[in-house]
């Protein structure tokens, strides 16, 4: 007995059309009516929907309903068919920072750019003499960069909140802040244009620079045809990969890689303790890439990242290569309860620590060969002698505190307007505490000034920091090296109380981190 496909019952078709591509599928349906009737089964186009385009909702890439899953499909395929397989992997990729942002960075999720048009990629090759690569324009197609009010002004010059909001995260090494943004592709052209200007000397070829960073020369460029994404200093021709080379969707890779670490390593912290600097942190926020260690009571949160902005490459001018690593540790003082789950059996028996307070670094650091290259001591950290004490954080605070820790004028201080604190939805005002301040003649100074603000816990009296409510304390520095990997590890001398007012031993907390260019 001969069966022809047309026998089958319909819901065996539909569930073999169902294994078809949209493409196959409507080739299909112009053969004859029953098959023209089998795909218009809108149940076929919500799985096509999600196979091709990872909707879940019937919307055009506008935002704007439609009406069927066909329909949602229609759009979808005319405004980013032209760039097949690539289309699926920046959505994915768009969607995980779209997440992760709007979860734990609302303004830099608003920020993010309005798809652009074909027109305005257009009108970038145009300026730019420069085609730009199918994996770059469907990035741009979806989002394009971000919108940031400091990109309105003049960013090395202005200090703005928003310049903390680049999606691409940032650190800071005393006064060298990193914040990288995602630039609108408008933009991207413009700064491509001054970059070439600027710097004449250089041949940038076919590069487009698609980051601005506050107050560094740190940049992302896609080059050779889309083959590389590379990361650099715009003052001179140093770069280093950002994403390995090949292939023309460098920038697509990149972008993948950079949203699978935002989900799985970074959080967000002030980024710079003098400023409103809420942003995304790139120091990795957590295990096995951030190490952790406990000792007494004492945890200690070290991470590291590799700073290409100020690394060199060997060249006729340079005898070695500098490699520039930055490192964040981070120390706190365990609430009791947690002390004495992790107290060590040889420590002997369990005695809660109400405070303890830093005395001294030690750090080795050795190259990739194992080889020590630096056995660094030295008394505190950056000049500070942190006091910790237990506690937990409330994850919503009504206000922290920050503290000048050098004498200020009297004059300078005042009650400043109330502002929302944006990411625990509270309000306050800041209000500057000013205790036993005498006469308030602009020649008198004040030996202390606490003000409250969205900032670390941290208050100072006669130079000493106190870490309040098991706040950490943060803080990060630098090294540089021959080689492009090599480990730190050392210990942090404490003792319980202060060092003026001991209550019990010194002791030694361990530490270690991986540098790796």
């Amino acid at each position: 007995m001969v069966v022809v496909i047309n026998d089958l019952e319909p819901q065996i078709l539909s569930e073999i059309f169902r294994l078809l591509s949209a493409k196959d599928c409507a080739k299909l349906a112009t053969c004859q009516k029953l098959w023209r009737n089998i795909a218009a089964d809108d149940s076929l186009w919500q799985v096509w929907c999600f196979n091709d385009f990872l909707l879940d909702q019937t919307v055009a890439p506008t935002g704007h309903p439609q009406d069927t899953w066909r329909s949602a499909y229609a759009t979808w395929h005319l405004g980013f068919g032209r760039y097949k397989s690539y289309t699926k992997r920046a959505i994915a990729a768009w969607q995980t920072i779209e997440h992760w942002t709007k979860a734990l960075h609302p303004d830099i999720y608003q920020s993010l750019g309005h798809p652009a048009t074909e027109r305005q990629l257009d009108d970038a090759e145009r300026l730019l003499r420069v085609k730009l690569p199918p994996s770059l324009r469907v990035i741009y197609r979806l989002h394009n960069g971000q919108d940031l009010s400091c990109d309105d002004r003049c960013p090395d010059l202005m200090v703005h909140d928003s310049m903390f909001h680049g999606l691409l995260g940032g650190y800071s090494i005393y006064d060298h802040i990193v914040c990288t943004r995602l630039m609108p592709i408008e933009k991207a052209a413009t700064a491509t244009m001054r970059l070439r200007h600027r710097n004449s000397h250089i041949d940038y070829g076919d590069c487009v620079q698609l980051t601005g960073s506050l107050m560094t020369c740190k940049h992302f460029m896609l080059i050779d045809e889309g083959s590389q994404m590379r990361v650099s200093s715009c003052d001179d021709d140093r770069s280093w990969d950002a994403a390995p080379p090949g292939g023309n969707d460098a920038v697509l890779r990149w972008l993948e890689a950079f949203a699978s670490v935002l989900k799985d390593q970074l959080g967000c912290c002030h980024l710079h303790e003098r400023m409103n600097s809420f942003g995304i942190c790139l120091y990795p926020a957590h295990e096995p890439w951030q190490r952790v260690a406990v000792t007494k009571g004492v945890r200690v949160q070290a991470a590291s990242i590799f700073v290409p902005e100020l690394s060199k490459l060997r060249s006729s001018h340079d005898a070695e290569e500098a490699y520039f690593f930055s490192y964040n540790v981070q120390f706190s003082l365990l609430p009791v309860e947690e002390q004495q789950a992790s107290w060590a059996a040889d420590a002997g028996p369990f005695s809660p620590i109400t405070s303890v307070q830093l005395q001294s670094r030690h750090w080795i650091i050795r190259d990739q060969t194992g080889e020590i290259t630096q056995d660094v001591h030295g008394n505190g950290v950056i000049g500070r002698y942190p006091i910790l004490t237990p506690g937990i954080q409330p994850e919503n605070p009504m206000f922290t505190l920050l503290v000048f820790c050098q004498p200020v004028r009297a004059c300078c201080l005042s009650v400043m307007p109330a502002r929302g604190n944006q990411y625990n939805n509270t309000h306050h005002e800041v209000v500057h505490l000013v205790p036993n301040a005498g006469s308030c003649d602009h020649g008198v100074f004040l030996n202390q000034c606490i003000t409250y603000l969205s900032c670390p816990s941290y208050i100072c009296r006669n130079a000493e920091w106190y870490c309040t409510g098991g706040t950490p304390y943060i803080y990060q520095s630098c090294t540089h090296q021959q080689q492009p990997r090599g480990s730190m590890e050392g210990f942090f001398k404490f003792v319980e109380g202060t060092t003026r007012q001991p209550t019990g031993p010194a002791f030694d907390v361990e530490a270690s981190l991986v540098l790796t260019a």
